[in-house]
This record gives C-alpha cells, structure tokens and sequence, in this order.
C-alpha cells in the first residue's frame, strides 16, 4: 500500500492533478459564501502557495544535491591520494 501511493505521488502530472482537484473542492466548498472576486483571490493565494511551495521544494532539493556532490568528491580526492601514496609506497 505505501510503495503504491509512494508511486502514485512521484508522478509530477499526478501531482498536478491533486492541486487542481484540491484548489476546486476549496473553490466548490466556499462558493456558497464568498462572491466570485473574493473567490478569484483565494484562488490567487492557494496558486500562490503552491508555486511557492514547489520552489521550495526545489531550492531544497538542489542543495541537498550540491551537498552529495561535495561529499562524493571529498570522497574521490581522498581515494585518489591513497592510491597515490600507496604507488609510491611501492616504488
């Protein structure tokens, strides 16, 4: 059950797809309420929020990979150095 929604929710157009719906149950739940311009800004906020929310996520996500990044070539450069040192070790 977890690795099904877990594949369900790395699909982006499924990630899409659960914005619209959840901006249209908002837009359905307070229509009753609210007249159409107060709903249009809402609409506005939510929209805003979730563009806010992916960049976020983005930003996250980029350095979270600039930081392997550092730590793979830390890696690499000290391996290159012990097997420098054990070629002259040899010599």
């Amino acid at each position: 059950m977890i690795r099904l929604m877990m594949d369900f929710l790395s699909r982006r157009w499924n990630l899409y797809g659960l914005q619209i719906i959840a901006a249209l149950l908002i837009i359905v739940m307070l229509h009753q309420y609210l007249t159409m311009f107060q709903l249009c800004i809402i609409g506005m906020c939510v929209y805003l929020l979730s563009m806010c929310q992916r960049i976020l996520g983005v930003r996250h996500g980029m350095i979270f990979s600039q930081l392997q990044r550092e730590r793979v070539d830390f890696i690499v450069k000290e391996a290159k150095k012990r097997i420098k040192k054990n070629k002259e070790k040899r010599k």
